[in-house]
């Protein structure tokens, strides 16, 4: 994926162009007016489809996913233009999977209210890790207030998105009351009462979690607060659903103003799975990541090398806790898991059932052929893995002008696929490669900053010239066998 800033005299034409993408999807990736306007200083999301599928007539999202070995949920997502729809027009050109390199796994909220236009909803869903339907408030007697959100809630599950119930001090007149939220954190009855309504709930519409939203509390209800959150922690828990909290964003523990001293960052981080910062520009989830991978809510994420930067909650107090909370679009570097397990007891094979499986095809000259003797088995390897891209090329239509195939296979997914770290990866495409010391068979050709290089995979065998490449020269008129 790449950034491009807008310059005078560019159109979307001359910088798909420029990219080696198409102009169609390039608008669409950045949801351009019908007649491609653009401005000058405007930013535009380029990204390098991997795959792509035209829908022939009678085709679903669903028997496209399963064809593809994919999920209807990942095709929403590379293809904005659907918009969380599930009509197919025949013909339409979708994005099966892109270049981008997974670097860990990251939890997106979203809030909306129930009014929320259904178009909106469905196109924002599919990105979204959990979506919060705002909000369940509270009654003056202390009870639950209702909330109409089950056409959100049905919305959300069939987008793979899951749903979190938001509660508030809000008011039936619309505003957060401080008065409620002080009446439920310092009567412990009323507090257990409203504990066993809002699990009720939880239970009944089967949210994920809850997320506990007290604002504009003064500072002498920060401890009540906390140990309140402790509470519903502890009954979610039992339930198998995590508790967040949303905090107002503050410089230092000493700040003043009625929406920050209820706010104790450490004892709330004490007492929740994570934190919700609200921003008002940004809303910044903040988590432990155990419980949430618990839940299943975890997404792979998508972007570009180390253009994010990594922080913490910037609360001293909070920081010298065991407590601390990684913010969220912070990710978690994805690691191969290699765990003991009990030995497995492989079956024999009967037959032919050896033929009803697909292989990576390993060439036999490079094992039998003497000329491949000092090439090491991980790189005799890696080639058939390069060679098993190329029905992949082909079916993509990936060839030059003069028709040689070439393939896409970036250094993370050799990491991934052989289970190397990316000095390893490196060594062995250069002792396949074209260099001083490699055999050369491949080729690999660089595409500029952010594009994935072309690689060319060689013949291991030489070809027979043609007759009509063989140029005439002198020879004796000694009779040449097999000619």
């Amino acid at each position: 994926m790449m950034i491009h800033v807008v310059k005078s005299g560019e159109t979307v034409d001359s910088i798909a162009a420029g990219y080696g993408v198409s102009p169609q999807r390039l608008a669409s990736d950045n949801a351009l007016p019908d007649h491609f306007a653009l401005a000058v200083g405007q930013t535009l999301v380029v990204r390098f489809p991997r795959e792509v599928h035209a829908v022939a007539r009678g085709e679903t999202l669903s028997s496209i996913a399963a064809d593809y070995g994919t999920t209807v949920r990942q095709l929403w997502r590379n293809n904005w233009e659907l918009g969380g729809r599930e009509e197919l027009p025949e013909g339409q050109t979708l994005v099966i999977s892109y270049f981008d390199e997974k670097l860990g796994t990251g939890v997106f909220n979203g809030y909306a209210y129930p009014f929320i236009a259904e178009e909106l909803l469905a196109e924002q869903l599919p990105y979204l890790s959990t979506m919060a339907p705002f909000t369940y408030g509270i009654t003056a007697e202390g009870g639950l207030l209702p909330l109409d959100d089950e056409a959100m809630l049905e919305a959300a599950r069939k987008r793979g998105t899951r749903p979190v119930m938001h509660l508030s001090t809000l008011t039936e007149a619309g505003q957060f009351d401080t008065g409620r939220a002080a009446f439920i954190l310092t009567d412990y009855e009323a507090q257990g009462r409203l504990a066993a309504e809002v699990l009720q709930t939880v239970l009944r519409k089967d949210f994920a979690g809850l997320d506990v939203d007290f604002e504009y509390l003064p500072g002498q209800l920060a401890e009540a607060y906390a140990a309140f959150l402790g509470r519903m922690r502890q009954l979610l828990a039992a339930q198998g659903r995590f508790l967040w909290a949303a905090l107002a964003p503050k410089t230092s523990t000493r700040q003043r103003g009625l929406l920050y001293e209820g706010h104790d960052y450490a004892a709330v981080a004490a007492a929740a799975d994570g934190v919700l910062l609200m921003t008002y520009g940004k809303i910044w989830l903040a988590h432990r990541l155990k419980p949430l991978q618990n839940q299943g809510i975890c997404e792979t994420v998508s972007t570009k090398g180390d253009s994010l930067l990594l922080t913490t909650i910037s609360d001293k107090q909070l920081r010298r806790r065991k407590h601390d909370c990684k913010i969220v679009l912070s990710f978690y570097p994805k690691r191969r898991q290699r765990s003991m397990t009990s030995k497995t007891n492989f079956d024999y094979y009967y037959g032919n059932e050896a033929d009803h499986f697909s292989f990576f095809r390993i060439p036999r000259q490079l094992v039998k052929d003497r000329r491949f003797d000092r090439l090491s088995v991980d790189a005799k390897l890696l080639y058939g893995l390069l060679l098993d891209r190329m029905g992949l090329s082909i079916r993509n239509g990936w060839c030059d002008e003069a028709g040689r195939v070439y393939i896409y296979y970036t250094l993370q997914e050799i990491q991934e696929d052989l289970g190397c770290c990316h000095d390893t990866a490196t060594k062995l495409l250069r002792e396949l490669g074209s260099g001083k010391t490699g055999f050369g068979l491949i080729e690999h050709i660089r595409q500029g900053p952010g594009r994935p290089a072309k690689i060319y995979v060689k013949r291991f065998t030489a070809r027979n010239p043609s007759p009509q490449s063989i140029e005439p020269k002198d020879v004796s008129p000694t009779p040449v066998l097999n000619s």
